[in-house]
């Protein structure tokens, strides 16, 4: 593939939309959501006062599954080791689970007053501690070999699209754009792995693919080349945590120079300083890193959604909304 020019990666270069948020499904705790409502939605894809819609918000959403409610298995590596990896039955269950009537996409389609908003999909981790995956075209997978997870992959999306064709309502109404691959690196064992799944999407379903990688990752430099069409860059600032500001300052910088896209993250608890998404907004201001108005943009929120956000925190409300518009001024 040809050098990657100098800068930020924008979102028409791919022809999706800018401002991303990302939706968990699901986590360690029994009380994380899985199924979203409409209520529950509406502050994402609108700017709400006294109840009322303004105007908009995000221009896509990830749907990040973790765990489904079957509960008892994970879909994302990261949590693989505090509960098992996820079987066949569990992946056919995030099917249902986004398809859930009156929850997830289609509360989502129902909120598409002011735009149609673009959907991503993070696929289920084929984990390779997996031997016994359940049968597929009459063949249990064994997750050791790299042709039985790419086939899981290829059957799994294969039951996606054919129930995404067959909800009309929905694909009037929604952009699907493609899939989030879920691990935050690409390690060398899994460099050919990762490739061949990103052609298969391509060519098979004509979807692209999406990668948030965490900066200084193995793999992020290279992130094109596996065949990635969209990819934004995580600093793993959050305030109280062991990484300081100077940290989205070289994350910034790295993106630049790997022509990347960059990540927010908003958050409570623990690692999470009162003044983080401060740091954020005003650090991709005009007069410093100018991410906000030049910059593909991702948003990940950690035990705080936007829902409670606006009712709890109306003024980190308006600061996320005016970033996501271009107007905040710090």
């Amino acid at each position: 593939m040809s050098a990657l020019p100098y800068g930020y990666f924008k979102p028409e270069e791919a022809g999706v939309q800018n401002h991303i948020a990302v939706i968990r499904c699901g986590g360690l705790n029994s009380s994380d959501r899985i199924l979203w409502s409409k209520e529950q939605l509406a502050p994402y894809t609108a700017y709400r006062l006294d109840g009322k819609a303004i105007d908009r918000m995000f221009g896509g959403y990830i749907f990040y599954g973790i765990r489904t409610t079957l509960n008892e298995r994970m879909l994302h590596p990261m949590f693989i080791g505090f509960k098992r990896p996820s079987r066949r039955r569990h992946w056919r269950q995030w099917i249902e689970d986004l398809f859930t009537p009156g929850y997830n996409l289609q509360a989502l389609s129902e909120l598409t007053d002011f735009i149609i908003p673009d959907v991503w999909i993070s696929l289920p981790y084929p984990h390779p501690m997996k031997t016994q995956f359940g049968a597929v075209h009459q063949r249990d997978l064994n997750f050791q070999k790299d042709e039985d997870r790419l086939e899981a992959l290829d059957w799994w999306i294969e039951q996606f699209m054919k129930r995404w064709s067959r909800e009309r309502s929905l694909y009037s109404r929604l952009h699907l754009r493609g899939f989030l691959w879920p691990k935050e690196a690409v390690l060398v064992k899994e460099e050919s792995f990762v490739s061949q799944v990103n052609t298969m999407i391509h060519n098979r379903y004509g979807q692209k693919t999406m990668w948030l990688p965490n900066y200084g990752s193995y793999g992020v430099m290279d992130w094109n080349s596996k065949g990635f069409d969209v990819a934004a860059i995580n600093s793993n600032y959050y305030g109280h945590n062991s990484y300081g500001v100077d940290w989205i300052t070289n994350a910034s910088h790295f993106a630049k120079a790997y022509h990347m896209g960059m990540q927010v993250n908003i958050g409570r608890g623990y690692a999470f300083s009162d003044d983080h998404v401060q740091h954020y907004f005003s650090l991709g201001l005009d007069n410093k890193l100018k991410y906000m108005k030049e910059s593909l943009m991702v948003y990940q929120f950690h035990n705080e959604t936007v829902d409670q956000m606006m009712v709890n925190d109306m003024e980190r409300y308006i600061q996320l909304y005016t970033f996501i518009k271009g107007i905040y001024t710090g």
